[in-house]
């Protein structure tokens, strides 16, 4: 059997392998990836055995996941795929990258896949306001929204939201036909998108193509580098506490 770390030699690649094989939340390997870097990660998954700072029965079964993602006959493809240019893998130490999303320290996500002006992610707090709620919306709620969102655009600051319908989706119109920018946080892989209307500006998500929808990572990514104030009842305010969990 080919060993991973053959596939990955720089620091990118594994962790786009890692991305592909372990949820991106796993404390676990988010603490190896911390100590070790990407590539040792990778090898040391894959060799078994002692893991620094980790139980032999968690390193069993990290082992375990290792091989069988190996044995996948068209990894070189998906590999192949995930890196041909249609998604950009945004990585610590990268331009664009977040710094914000470093504050989940061992829960960080490996690797985070964007579409569109990935300089959106990168620009500072103030500039960003993130407007959402409930897919299904009032047009009252629609209209207070769309113009919330047209005043921050002509603010100059950058819209961001969920790229779904009801409250999302017209904060995303509002931002868009005010000549402004926007931002729509993806909770699934970077080719699936809860609504094509709003695919313009950046997208982006936690996990690779072509990974289902899971709202719970969506709210992670969400609260730590799109942060919103809300009352204590709002899911806004819960999400903060989903990230750290």
């Amino acid at each position: 059997m080919v060993a991973l770390a053959d596939y990955a030699s720089d620091e990118r690649t594994a962790r786009v392998m890692l991305s592909m094989m372990i949820e991106p939340a796993d404390r676990t390997v988010g603490r190896l990836l911390r100590r070790e870097g990407a590539v040792e990660t990778l090898r040391l998954l894959d060799a078994g055995g002692s893991m620094p700072g980790v139980r032999a029965e968690e390193a069993s079964i990290l082992h375990h996941t290792a091989q069988q993602f190996a044995s996948r006959g068209s990894l070189g493809d998906e590999l192949a795929g995930l890196l041909d240019g249609s998604y950009a893998p945004l990585i610590p130490g990268d331009a664009h990258w977040p710094v914000s999303v470093d504050a989940l320290g061992d829960r960080a996500p490996y690797v985070l896949w964007a579409k569109g002006a990935t300089s959106f992610l990168a620009v500072r707090q103030e500039t960003r306001v993130t407007i959402t709620g409930s897919r299904a919306s009032t047009s009252y709620g629609d209209h207070v929204v769309g113009e919330l969102a047209h005043d921050a655009s002509h603010a100059e600051q950058i819209v961001v939201s969920g790229g779904a319908y009801g409250i999302d989706g017209a904060a995303h119109r509002a931002a868009l036909s005010s000549g402004g920018q926007t931002i729509a946080v993806v909770p699934g892989g970077p080719d699936r998108r809860t609504c094509a209307a709003f695919s313009d500006g950046a997208n982006p998500t936690t996990l690779p193509a072509p990974c289902c929808f899971s709202h719970a990572r969506f709210n992670a990514l969400i609260a730590v580098v799109f942060p919103a104030p809300a009352g204590p009842t709002s899911t806004s305010t819960t999400r903060p506490d989903t990230a750290i969990r």
